[in-house]
């Protein structure tokens, strides 16, 4: 089935297109942004006491060139990780500090897997981290409202090709604690700045939350 068969949630209704009018998340890059970047304090963490530098793209905006769907800007992921907002949509998806009740979404492609000391694995190949001397989930996508990762779950190839090989996992958050990624720069920033490594994802470990099967979702929207 296309994605143009998928009947889409009215969430969708502001989202970017493609030319061919499929709907672009909120979070993915474009190709317009992978010009460069420039290493500035990150509002959203200044806020929450973390002045240090961050990855912004140097140029570009969404909608410009063409959709990357495989790439999230590490801007918008930030943003989502920390406002609390969907990744397809940018609408909020809970409110306030966890425990959060209803609980939030979070599809955890098993993507940006790293070599970092502080990361395990579980049985599943899947990261964790210690947490207060427990393995907690580590997770680098943001959260999603429930009609965008429904819609997400039908109408996306790529998790349609995750969902049959059994590597997409969903969880219901309850509580969450914020990781910082902190990398060195490939390249040096386009404003010519000296910095030796920069923020550029954060994480979400999640605390208290449960483990869902994407076809349980499915099973009980249909």
């Amino acid at each position: 089935m296309s994605w143009r068969d998928v009947p889409e949630p009215s969430t969708l209704a502001d989202v970017l297109r493609t030319p061919g009018g499929m709907p672009v998340p909120w979070a993915a890059s474009w190709s317009s942004e992978n010009v460069g970047f420039v290493a500035r304090p990150d509002p959203l963490l200044v806020e929450r006491g973390v002045p240090e530098p961050c990855l912004f793209e140097a140029a570009g905006v969404p909608g410009e060139g063409h959709a990357k769907l495989a790439v999230i800007s590490a801007a918008r992921q930030r943003e989502s990780a920390l406002e609390l907002r969907c990744q397809v949509c940018r609408s909020e998806v809970g409110d306030g500090p966890p425990p959060w009740d209803p609980p939030l979404w979070i599809a955890d492609l098993r993507s940006r897997q790293t070599t970092a000391r502080d990361v395990g694995r579980d049985a599943a190949g899947r990261q964790t981290i210690d947490v207060a001397g427990r393995a907690c989930p580590l997770i680098y996508e943001p959260w999603l409202c429930e009609p965008c990762l429904i819609y997400s779950l039908r109408a996306c190839k790529g998790l349609l090709s995750l969902r049959r090989r059994q590597s997409l996992t969903l969880w219901r958050v309850r509580a969450a604690e914020l990781v910082m990624t902190r990398e060195r720069p490939t390249e040096a920033p386009a404003d010519r700045q000296t910095v030796d490594t920069v923020i550029t994802y954060v994480k979400l470990a999640i605390t208290d939350g449960q483990e869902i099967h994407p076809y349980e979702l499915l099973r009980a929207a249909a």
